[in-house]
C-alpha cells in the first residue's frame, strides 16, 4: 500500500469533519459570557457591572450555536444556529427569529463524494492490494488481496469517517420516529401514546374542543398491516373515524372493529363539519394491534458434521455475517428448515447465501408449509419464477461475501420454512449466512422502492456513506419511488447525490399516486433542492427514473415541511361497511366503485338519494366487482349490495 496516497485520502476526510461540540453530544444552546471589548470600554451601555455573566438561548434542538455578535450599545445579542438566527435581548429575553437558514456550503458535499469513492476502492485499487501466498505443497498459489496487517483497524477507521465525518447537522435529517406517537393539527393540544393499543391526548378524560378540519388520534412509526384497530362504540357512532397510510389517503371506519386490507399509520378522529364538536379520548378510545414478531423454535439442516462451530443457529440468529456450514459437499435436495413458534402470515422471505470461494448451490427453491407436509415454493420478489440461482439481476450484493435474495410470502400461513437445493454444487460446500422471515419492516410499507419492490432505506437513514448505486433497473427502465408518509405540507425536497450518476435521470412527483408530473432540476455539485407548486405540496410521492448502465446514487432525501400551513384531513375517498366485521369493502376510486367480499355477491343497485336507480348489475356469485359511475353527477348515491345468502348492505357514497 502506498502510504502517501492514504495519509492523503484520510487528512482529505478528516477535514471534512464538522465543527461542533464535544464528541457524541452535540450542542444544543448558545451560552455567551458577556464580555466588553477595551476600545469601547468608555462608551458601552448599560454598564458592565449590571450584566449577567450567562445568557441562555434556550434549547435549539440538535443543532449547535456557530457564532455569537454582541451589541451592547443597543443592548441585543444575536446567536447563529445551524438553521436558525435568533435576536435576545441581554437578559436571553427572545426578539425575533429567522428559521429555515441552510448555511451549509454545497462544495462540502463535493469534496465529501469525491473522498467516499477513494474510500470505496481500498479493497479493490491495485495499489492497494498485497501479494500473497496461499495453501501448502504443490498447491501453493498467488493471491492478491487487501494488505491484511491494516484490516482489523483501517477499514474500521474509514467506515468510521464516511459516516461520521459531515456531522449529523449537515444532512439536516430528523431522526425517524421507533414507537407509536400521538398526532393533531390542533393548536396547543399535546397528545401521547402507550404502545400500539392507546391513544390519548395529555387532557385525557377532558373534552377538547375540534373545529372544522381539525383531526388527533395515532401516528404508527411507519405504515402497517395492522391486525385489528378496535373503536369505542360512542366515539365511531358520534364522531368521524378515519385511518390512513400516508396522511393523504383517508379512509373512513363505520365498525367498532376492523381488520383493514392495506396499511395505516393514522388513526384518529376527524371533525369535518361547519360547527365546533367536543371529543373526549381516553385509553380505550382507539386500541390498534400490530403484529407480533416472528419467532424460530427450532433449526435443522442436512446430515454432516458442522465446519468450525458453524452451526444451525447461525442461520436465523439476525446477523447477515455469520452463517452455518457443513463439512460435506452439497447434494441435491438438502433442505434448511426452520421451524416457527406458531402458524402465521408469511409476507417476506429474505434468504442471505454466500459468496466466499463459489460455496453455494446452483439452482434451489424456498418453500413454505403449514404441515411440514405439504410445501409450495414462493416466487421471488418482482419475477414469476421460484427457481433460485446467484446470477438472477434480483440477486443483491450486501457484502464481499454473501449476496441477498427476497421471496414474496403473499401473506400464506405457515408454520415452516426452508431452502431446498434442487441443483446442488457437489464439489462445493454451502454457507447459508441466514434465513429471515419476515423480517424488519415485512409488515410496513417501505419509504424507498424500486419497480421490483425492493427496499432502500439508505434514503432516509442519515447516514451519508449508503445510497441507492446498486438499485436494479426493470426491464430497460430504472425506477425509484420514495412515499410521503407523514402527515403534513411538503415545502421542498433536498437530494444529496453523486452528480456522477445523474445523468439522464429524469423526476416527477404525484399528489394521488395516478398522475405523475415531471421536474425540472439542477445536479449541480450533487446537492438537488426541489420546489413544488403551491397546489402540490400534499405530496404523495417522489419518482426518479433512469434508462442508463449506471442507477443514480442517491446518499439522502430530506424533507422540508411547511410550518406555516396547518396539515388538514381530505380526499375521504374509502367507505368500510357498517353491519359487520363480514361487511363487504366499498371504495370510491377514479369515479370506479369496488366491492369486494368475503361471501359471494348476488348484486349491486345504486340510487340517488330521490330513489332514481342508476345501475342494477347481477354479480352471479362473484366476490369482487367493480362499476363505473358513468351516469352519476356530484350528487350522494345509497349503494346497495345482496350476498347469495340474502343479507344485504347499504352505503351512502359522496
Amino acid at each position: 500500500m502506498r502510504i502517501s496516497r492514504l495519509f492523503s485520502f484520510l487528512s482529505a476526510m478528516l477535514l471534512l469533519t464538522a465543527p461542533a461540540s464535544k464528541a457524541g453530544k452535540p450542542a444544543q444552546t448558545g451560552r455567551s459570557a458577556l464580555a466588553c471589548p477595551t476600545c469601547c470600554q468608555t462608551c458601552c451601555t448599560p454598564e458592565l457591572s449590571k450584566l449577567p455573566r450567562e445568557v441562555f438561548s434556550g434549547v435549539r434542538g440538535p443543532f449547535h450555536v456557530q457564532g455569537i455578535a454582541v451589541d451592547l450599545k443597543n443592548g441585543y445579542m444575536y446567536f447563529s444556529f445551524t438553521t436558525e438566527l435568533l435576536k435576545t435581548d441581554l437578559q436571553g429575553k427572545l426578539i425575533g427569529s429567522v428559521k429555515g437558514m441552510t448555511g451549509n456550503d454545497d462544495s462540502i458535499w463535493q469534496k465529501f463524494v469525491t473522498q467516499m469513492a477513494k474510500a470505496n476502492e481500498l479493497d479493490t485499487k491495485e495499489e492497494y492490494l498485497a501479494y500473497a501466498l496461499e495453501g501448502m505443497g504443490t498447491g501453493i498459489s498467488v493471491s492478491v488481496r487487501p494488505s491484511q496487517p491494516s484490516q482489523k483497524s483501517m477499514p474500521a477507521f474509514v467506515e468510521y469517517l464516511k459516516q461520521n465525518s459531515l456531522g449529523s447537522e449537515y444532512l439536516q435529517q430528523e431522526a425517524a420516529p421507533t414507537r407509536p406517537m400521538g398526532v393533531t393539527n390542533i393548536e396547543g393540544v399535546k397528545m401521547s401514546a402507550s404502545g400500539t393499543t392507546v391513544v390519548s391526548p395529555t387532557t385525557s378524560g377532558k373534552f377538547i374542543t375540534m373545529n372544522k378540519g381539525d383531526w388527533m388520534g395515532l401516528q404508527l412509526p411507519n405504515p402497517t398491516k395492522v391486525e385489528k384497530i378496535v373503536v369505542a362504540d360512542t366515539l365511531i357512532s358520534k364522531h368521524k373515524v378515519v385511518l390512513s397510510p400516508d396522511g393523504k389517503q383517508w379512509t373512513r371506519l363505520f365498525d367498532t372493529e376492523t381488520t383493514p386490507e392495506g396499511y395505516v399509520r393514522y388513526v384518529g378522529v376527524l371533525n369535518d363539519k361547519d360547527t365546533p364538536v367536543q371529543v373526549r379520548l381516553t385509553s380505550q378510545s382507539i386500541r390498534v394491534t400490530t403484529p407480533a414478531a416472528t419467532r424460530v423454535t427450532a433449526a435443522s439442516v442436512p446430515n454432516g458434521d458442522f465446519w468450525d462451530n458453524h452451526t444451525a443457529n447461525l442461520m436465523h440468529d439476525g446477523k447477515y455475517n455469520t452463517f452455518v456450514c457443513l463439512n460435506r459437499n452439497q447434494q441435491n435436495n438438502d433442505e434448511y428448515k426452520l421451524t416457527l413458534a406458531k402458524e402465521q402470515a408469511i409476507d417476506k422471505v429474505r434468504v442471505v447465501m454466500g459468496t466466499v470461494n463459489g460455496d453455494h448451490m446452483n439452482k434451489a427453491v424456498v418453500e413454505v408449509s403449514a404441515d411440514g407436509k405439504k410445501w409450495t415454493a414462493l416466487k421471488i420478489k418482482g419475477t414469476k419464477t421460484t427457481t433460485f440461482t446467484m446470477d438472477m439481476p434480483q440477486v443483491m450484493p450486501y457484502s464481499d461475501e454473501a449476496k441477498i435474495c427476497d421471496f414474496d410470502g403473499e401473506m400464506k400461513d405457515a408454520k415452516y420454512v426452508r431452502l431446498r437445493l434442487t441443483e446442488a454444487n457437489t464439489s462445493k460446500w454451502l454457507r447459508l449466512y441466514e434465513i429471515e422471515v419476515n423480517g424488519e419492516g415485512a409488515f410496513t410499507q417501505l419509504r424507498c422502492t424500486d419497480g421490483n419492490g425492493g427496499g432502500y432505506a439508505q434514503v432516509s437513514d442519515a447516514n451519508p456513506s449508503t445510497s441507492t448505486a446498486n438499485a436494479t433497473k426493470t426491464g430497460k427502465t430504472g425506477m425509484l419511488t420514495y412515499y410521503f408518509q407523514n402527515f403534513s405540507l411538503i415545502n421542498g425536497v433536498t437530494l444529496f447525490t453523486d452528480p456522477a450518476t445523474m445523468e439522464g435521470v429524469t423526476m416527477e412527483y404525484t399528489t394521488d399516486l395516478e398522475t405523475w408530473t415531471p421536474l425540472n432540476f439542477e445536479v449541480g455539485v450533487g446537492v438537488i433542492r426541489l420546489s413544488f407548486p403551491a397546489e402540490a405540496q400534499n405530496l404523495a410521492a417522489l419518482r426518479i427514473n433512469w434508462t442508463g448502465d449506471t442507477a443514480p446514487a442517491i446518499y439522502e432525501l430530506v424533507e422540508k415541511a411547511d410550518e406555516n400551513k396547518k396539515p388538514v384531513v381530505s380526499k375521504i375517498e374509502q367507505i368500510t361497511g357498517s353491519q359487520s366485521a363480514q361487511s363487504p369493502v366499498v371504495s370510491l376510486q377514479n369515479r370506479t366503485l369496488k366491492v369486494s367480499a368475503a361471501q359471494a355477491l348476488k348484486g349491486v343497485s345504486l340510487y340517488t338519494l330521490d330513489g332514481r336507480l342508476l345501475a342494477n348489475v347481477q354479480c352471479n356469485g362473484e366476490k369482487a366487482v367493480a362499476l363505473p359511475l358513468l351516469n352519476a353527477g356530484n350528487e350522494v348515491i345509497v349503494a346497495k349490495l345482496t350476498l347469495d345468502n340474502g343479507e344485504s348492505f347499504s352505503y351512502k357514497l359522496k
